[in-house]
């Protein structure tokens, strides 16, 4: 729904937080509800099969 409709409500990270765990982020992927969470990578050394790093990073970065 756009912001003019009147059923509309206003989602951002300023208006919901999660109070268990406050660097958890609003985060939307095509097809799926909004959700708090983290956007995370790794890096995988294939030629050895192990993991080599892992980052989590605030998810509306």
């Amino acid at each position: 729904m756009g912001s003019t409709h009147e059923k509309a409500q206003l989602v951002s990270n300023k208006t919901h937080y999660a109070p268990h765990d406050p660097d958890a982020r609003i985060s939307v992927k095509p097809g799926k509800s909004r959700k708090l969470n983290y956007h995370c990578s790794m890096m995988v050394d294939t030629a050895k099969g192990v993991i080599s790093h892992i980052r989590a990073d605030f998810a509306d970065a």
